[in-house]
């Protein structure tokens, strides 16, 4: 089981937008060769003047098809803050 802290700030170019920052916690379990399975709690400042910070939870799962090909799948919501689901899928190409 692997677990990462990550934390950030993000540049956010334009009117009425912010700069902000981030922090959060990942959580991993490979439960095969080929899948991991993963959560993560986020919360961000606001990005938006005037704007709200938000609590965030995903659950995510790698698919390693290959030693170079993977399916990156996470979705998740809002726990605090506007309310919120999102939803990411991916292809990931490692040389």
């Amino acid at each position: 089981m692997d677990n990462l802290w990550r934390r950030g700030l993000l540049v956010n170019p334009g009117a009425g937008n912010r700069n902000y920052g981030f922090v959060g916690w990942l959580l991993q379990r490979r439960l095969s060769q080929l899948a991991t399975l993963g959560t993560e709690i986020f919360y961000t400042t606001p990005d938006q003047v005037g704007g709200d910070a938000s609590l965030r939870f995903n659950l995510g799962l790698v698919l390693d098809l290959t030693e170079h090909h993977h399916l990156l799948l996470s979705a998740g919501r809002s726990i605090v803050g506007d309310c919120l689901f999102q939803g990411y899928a991916a292809y990931q190409l490692t040389i």
